[in-house]
């Protein structure tokens, strides 16, 4: 079976499977180890009970479930990488989408994809705004406000790219929810989500600290930098480069 495939399968089993992700933490009692499951559906723990135990058991299925459709994601993002960095020329797709002729076949289908990606840009979703919204006062070129000017940069960029973005939408990782800076999507190959961190506060330890906890989580649940996460710093004496910033864009996307 080709790992497209088992990706997919894996994806229609999970689906079946009740909503919400379990957390499990683990204790050392005097009668062994005892494990203390927790509920979360959108970021909200809902107690569970003595008689949960078959959701429970779903549930860690569905948690084990999702874990082999993140490596099988890797596996598929590092070689779609691996196989740009080697190829010195244009893929065949890409040819494809040179020959005029052949593009006029298929752009019906590529405006389908691309409707399909500017809904799920338009449509509504959790985000971050509640969180110091006064702090919000940069205005991208798509018209969605950011927290610093280097986050500006970034959003005009992937705008100018004609890429489809989400600011500060929520993420779930293993029961806590996460705001990476962009959610991004491309017509390209619409299918693959990559997220990006801009940590712009590197000089102030406290911010450093809880950088390096969201790291830890990013990792933890199938995010790797270089090849579904972008991330860039930033502090007082070393602003973002703004030539790096588009090079990255230009190798993502």
């Amino acid at each position: 079976m080709s790992l497209m495939n088992e990706e997919k399968e894996l994806t229609a089993r999970i689906n079946q499977l009740p909503e919400g992700s379990l957390n499990i933490k683990k204790r050392e009692g005097k009668k062994g180890t005892v494990l203390r499951c927790a509920h979360y559906i959108d970021g909200k723990q809902l107690s569970l009970g003595g008689k949960d135990n078959e959701l429970i058991s779903k549930l860690a299925y569905k948690r084990y479930l999702s874990e082999k459709r993140k490596e099988i994601r890797k596996e598929i993002i590092v070689l779609r990488r691996f196989l740009k960095l080697c190829s010195k020329e244009k893929s065949s797709s890409e040819k494809l989408l040179e020959d005029n002729g052949f593009y006029e076949l298929i752009r019906p289908v590529l405006r389908e994809d691309e409707s399909k990606l500017s809904e799920w840009e338009k449509a509504k979703y959790k985000d971050n705004s509640d969180y110091h919204p006064e702090r919000l006062k940069f205005k991208t070129k798509a018209g969605y406000k950011v927290r610093s000017k280097s986050e500006q940069y970034i959003g005009n960029a992937l705008f100018d790219e004609g890429l489809y973005i989400r600011y500060e939408a929520a993420l779930q990782l293993s029961g806590s929810v996460v705001f990476p800076d962009f959610t991004i999507r491309s017509s390209k190959n619409p299918g693959c989500i990559i997220i990006w961190e801009h940590f712009g506060m590197m000089d102030n330890e406290r911010y450093r600290n809880r950088a390096k906890q969201k790291m830890g989580m990013y990792y933890d649940n199938g995010y790797l930098p270089g090849i579904n996460m972008i991330t860039t710093f930033e502090d007082k004496e070393n602003p973002p480069d703004k030539d790096l910033v588009d090079s990255i864009i230009k190798y993502f996307f």
